[in-house]
């Protein structure tokens, strides 16, 4: 069944099933043969189907050729083949002729693909080494020794004892070896080598077909970038420009990507299914040296295909309704195959069908993948864009070829969005992003035998504001960047490209060993050329995600486990390879990673299919592969406790990359190349600070040990780019706290911050004079999360340049934060820079060059962090303590708790007794609080609104409007409040004890049944008796006020109500200015 035959290829491909001593043997074997089997069927099947002779000059088979063949070739048949001698029987050279004949005609790529797995796995089956008992006794014994040395027990073996497991152990790996080379030289090893390597040469021809046939049908159709681009090539500000427009961008042709005339005798064919005028690009094209083939409509299939011979490129615009056909999309596939430059332009829904159709029936057929590429909604744009950045920044363009020239780009009328993950499992670069965010355009160089591919999301830049904001330029770059040969991703691969077009490199992909490292294999102690054993890792989406594409060399720590910590011999290892499993690990073998010289262009090509397949699980991602197997030999290099030559391995693998893996100092294919170690030199040396520490502090801090390590730049200076970088880390997860609502905003920022700089009063509130020093650890914990890994790359960072912050520089960092009054809706950037202006501490410490002498003084963070809790006015020591309430309305308005009376309760309340008395009480708390002229608390009043937060809080308008007894949960609603609110000295050290009191004071006066109301909101009457004061009628918003209470049916605490209340209570217990009936002896309040 052609169904299952692909369900199996793409679900054994998926969980990587292998036989091994522990896998049933009969499972391995069904498995691998059934694939095998129904991957050939498939091919097999087909060509009585669907004949093709009409693609092919091979015969189409006889159906009863292929009977036979089908019953010749049948999963039972190979399931009971127990030997390669007994396989050769089966698949004969005759019959593998017919097998591949019927793939390479008929099958698809599933098929083919399903096919080589199969082969794979019955490969390592019936390798000679697996029925062999005597080794599978060596690796018995083996790791029953291994155990003993790390299992239960192992801490208390004595040295001695574990010297002599560790002989035991490299004796019976010797053995092991040894017992692999004798196989292979045994009648039944040449017999496995010659059989399987027969139906390998023959399948290699046949695979071919969905890996491309190189560059040589791309060189037909493209110039090379040496002989068309100008010298502005990558650069988008033109710094020699003669003039500039209103936008920043140079103007003349001169400065476009390509030159003028360069493109002399290249085609273009333009299919325009959406009716709008083309003069002005076409005009534009003809400028450069482009014949443009123009097609208002879609024409015939054929018609198209021969024009589509010669062309250099195709753009399709797409409509609002399907126009190409099948047949229109078949031809576009195949010439696109051959090299053909295809440009797709779509633009808000529903104008995308056709260019959806491209990407799904002849895109995603070339390049299938987990996520599908496709254009979608329906976005405003009218808006122009510059360059961004990679940290986080909104919208905007990043440096590409196809940006050369331009500071300023128009993203279009409206637009239709791409999703990224989808855009890089294509091999496809970012380009453009609207000012919302979305991606509207992205890049695919040619590779792999297919042609250079731009998705455009926008096409009303073809006919609105064309010759504003870089338009015309853009669409110039684009037709440019499609007919001209460049590098593949850069990375060094482009070296290996150019000695392809020479007809070179083809012809030779052997790997060479001239100049290989040469190191002591770890089973057998002999020396020779070395390799590193690999496994594909297991989460391959992380490793194509933004971040992975951005800081590539961040991902070392979690791809670590992708090779094996023990160096082999280049035969050794490649054994195990063929045995599908490192019988020492028992970790499966994926790769080997052969230590050879990247100069040479073969070693680099194979190195870098290596690394592809390692690290991005096959996608041409090469410098992105190559990065992060930087970062995890650097890793390995750093390992303390690891061998000698592991780590003499990993340095001589580090200085090939840095040598041969090109890169411009941004870390893009696009601008000058350089040597990597070159790029990440320029990289730290920018003039604008904040350039090298916009990548990722783990990114960062690797590069800056390599550059250590080579010797490239001053450790001091080195150090100070990587503690910049983690002061900017932090900054950054701060901003990313508040700006996500997810996360709790500023409110929670504050408070995580507050935990680490003080002790709290109930939970909330710092108390002056507990200010502390704070961890880095537990920074970070509070900011990014108990499961926060920065810690991890920070430590790896301090074993080259010693402690990157002192706890008091923590301190001034998290008081920065708490005490930054600005706003947080802005970039990492410009955040840093607002900091460094808001707070000298902060200021100092940037700017501070983490040399001998600290930045930042040992007390410095502490007095910033009291400085923030302190600048309250002091009140005396009579004034100490909290009155407490007398009726829920409020505390006295008659008496302080230092003992002065305002008014007298025997006089009568009329309003001129109840003026003169709010009078006195204002007058004494402004002389003795610092309050306002209302008698309020202000910023730095020594009083803070306790008696108005209880009543908020523990009131009928409140959570507590029924409590009877007070409770922790009351005291820290309250304290909770107080803090939100910020007014008055709330940071003392018996804060919670005045709380506390308070909210007692309260219910105690609930208990007695008093009068209860809801509280106005902070200030209510202020205004009020304000306006009295100067004469004034009620003021508007006090009558509204007003107004709002009575509709309300609540009462206002009127200072007259609370009087009334008071008076009566003092009346009755006759307490007077004059004398009271409880004596003086008694505390006032």
């Amino acid at each position: 069944n052609v169904d299952t035959g692909v369900v199996v290829g793409t679900v054994l491909d998926r969980v990587q099933i292998c036989p091994t001593p522990r896998t049933p043997p009969q499972l391995a074997h069904t498995y691998a043969s059934t694939q095998l089997t129904t991957a050939a069927s498939m091919g097999v099947a087909g060509s009585i189907a669907a004949p093709t002779s009409s693609t092919s000059s091979t015969p189409v088979m006889d159906p009863a050729e292929v009977k036979a063949l089908i019953r010749k070739v049948n999963p039972e048949r190979l399931a009971a083949v127990e030997s390669a001698a007994a396989l050769a029987e089966i698949l004969d050279e005759k019959t593998t002729s017919l097998v591949m004949r019927a793939l390479a005609q008929n099958g698809t790529k599933e098929s083919r693909s399903a096919f080589a797995s199969g082969l794979k796995l019955l490969k390592q089956r019936l390798h000679p080494l697996r029925a062999d008992p005597e080794a599978e006794t060596l690796m018995q014994r083996y790791h029953a020794t291994k155990a003993r040395m790390q299992g239960e027990g192992a801490e208390d073996l004595k040295t001695a004892e574990k010297t002599k497991l560790r002989g035991e152990l490299m004796t019976l790996a010797r053995a092991y070896a040894e017992l692999c080379r004798q196989h292979e030289a045994t009648a039944a090893g040449r017999t496995w080598a010659q059989v399987f390597g027969r139906i390998e040469r023959a399948f290699a021809a046949v695979a071919k077909l969905d890996a491309g046939s190189g560059r040589s049908n791309r060189a037909k159709r493209a110039k090379r970038a040496g002989e068309v681009f100008s010298r502005h090539a990558g650069v988008c500000r033109i710094a020699d420009a003669k003039s500039v427009d209103k936008h920043g961008n140079a103007k003349g042709t001169e400065y476009d990507l390509g030159k003028d005339g360069a493109y002399d005798g290249l085609e273009i064919v333009i299919i325009q299914c959406y009716g709008f005028s083309m003069t002005e690009p076409i005009a534009a094209l003809r400028g450069k040296g482009f014949v443009v083939h123009h097609h208002r409509r879609v024409v015939d299939a054929k018609v198209l295909d021969a024009q589509l011979k010669t062309a250099s490129q195709v753009w399709v615009i797409s409509g609002s309704a399907q126009s190409l056909q099948e047949q229109h999309l078949e031809v576009i596939a195949n010439h696109w195959k051959r090299g053909l430059g295809l440009y797709i332009f779509g633009d808000n829904q529903p104008f995308y069908t056709d260019a959806n159709a491209l990407l799904e029936r002849v895109v995603a057929k070339a390049l299938p993948s987990d996520h599908k590429l496709v254009l979608e909604g329906n976005y405003p744009g009218a808006q122009t864009v510059q360059a961004r950045n990679s940290d986080g920044q909104n919208g905007g363009f990043l440096r590409h070829l196809l940006t050369t020239g331009i500071v300023t780009l128009y993203e279009g009328i409206t637009v239709a969005r791409m999703d990224k993950r989808a855009a890089m499992e294509l091999g496809c670069d970012e380009v453009l992003r609207d000012h919302d965010d979305n991606l509207i355009v992205v890049a695919r160089p040619a590779s792999g035998g297919l042609g250079p591919l731009i998705v455009d999301g926008a096409f009303t830049k073809l006919y609105c504001q064309w010759g504003d904001a870089g338009s015309a330029r853009f669409v110039r770059n684009c037709a440019c960047w499609l007919s001209t040969i460049v590098g593949n991703e850069g990375g060094g691969v482009a070296a290996a490209e150019e000695e392809d077009a020479k007809g070179a490199a083809s012809a030779n992909k052997k790997l060479s060993l001239e100049g290989a490292f040469q190191g002591e294999c770890a089973l057998l102690c002999e020396r020779g050329p070395v390799a590193l054993l690999a496994s594909t890792r297991g989460d391959l989406d992380a490793n194509t995600s933004d971040f992975a594409i951005d800081n590539p060399l961040a991902l070392s720590r979690a791809n670590l486990g992708a090779l094996s910590r023990q160096t082999l011999g280049l035969k050794v290892a490649k054994s195990l390879l063929e045995q599908g499993e490192d019988p020492f690990t028992r970790r499966p073998v994926e790769a080997v990673i052969p230590a050879v010289k990247l100069s040479n262009p073969a070693n680099l090509r194979i190195v870098s299919e290596i690394v592809n397949k390692v690290f991005m699980g096959g996608r041409l991602m090469t410098r992105t592969s190559f990065m992060i197997f930087l970062g995890v030999l650097d890793a390995l290099h750093a390992m303390e406790g690891e061998d000698d030559d592991l780590r003499a391995t990993a340095k001589f693998m580090i200085d090939e990359i840095l040598d041969n893996i090109t890169s411009s100092p941004e870390f893009t294919e696009f601008g000058p190349q350089v040597p990597l170690a070159s790029a990440m030199k320029g990289f730290f040396e920018a003039k604008d600070r904040l350039v090298p520490v916009r990548k990722a502090f783990g990114h960062v801090a690797v590069m800056a040990r390599l550059l250590d390590m080579r010797g490239s730049m001053k450790r001091p200076e080195l150090r100070t780019v990587v503690r910049r970088s983690l002061i900017k880390t932090i900054v950054s997860a701060a901003l990313k706290l508040v700006k996500n609502p997810d996360d709790g905003g500023l409110g929670v920022l504050h408070k995580r911050l507050d935990e680490n700089l003080y002790r709290l009063h109930c939970g909330c509130i710092p108390v002056r004079g507990t200010a502390a020093d704070p961890p880095l650890r537990a920074l970070f914990a509070a900011l990014l999360g108990p499961k926060e890994t920065l810690s991890l790359d920070v430590a790896h960072a301090e074993k080259k340049f010693g402690r990157l912050l002192k706890p008091e520089e923590v301190t001034v960092i998290a008081v920065a934060l708490r005490g930054y009054p600005g706003s947080y809706q802005t970039s990492t950037e410009a955040f840093v820079d607002a900091l460094a202006k808001a707070d000298s501490g902060f200021a100092k410490l940037w700017d501070g060059h983490g040399g001998a002498v600290a930045a930042v003084g040992a007390e410095d963070g502490r007095r910033a962090a009291e400085k923030r809790l302190s600048g309250y006015h002091a009140a005396n020591a009579a004034h100490k303590g909290i009155p407490e309430f007398v009726t829920p309305l409020g505390p006295s308005v008659y008496r302080c708790v230092c003992g002065a009376w305002f008014g007298d309760p025997a006089t009568p309340l009329s309003a001129e007794a109840l003026e003169a008395m709010k009078k006195n009480r204002n007058e004494h708390f402004q002389k003795i609080y610092k309050s306002d002229v209302n008698g309020y608390p202000t910023r730095s009043s020594s009083h803070y609104p306790l008696h108005r937060t209880v009543q908020i809080v523990v009131g009928p308008g409140g959570d507590f409007k029924d409590a009877k007894v007070c409770t922790e949960a009351m005291v820290r609603a309250v304290a909770e409040r107080l803090l939100k609110k910020n007014k008055g000295d709330i940071y003392g050290s018996e804060v919670e004890a005045e709380i506390r009191a308070a909210v007692e004071s309260y219910l105690r006066c609930r208990a007695k049944g008093m009068e209860e109301t809801v509280p106005r909101k902070e200030g209510d009457g202020g205004d009020e008796a304000k306006d009295r004061a100067d004469g004034k009628t009620m003021s508007t918003q006090t009558k509204k006020r007003k107004k709002k209470s009575k509709r309300n049916g609540c009462q206002l605490n009127s200072f007259e109500r609370r009087a009334e209340l008071e008076r009566a209570l003092l009346l009755k217990d006759g307490v007077t200015p004059g004398g009271t009936k409880t004596e003086e002896k008694e505390d006032a309040r």
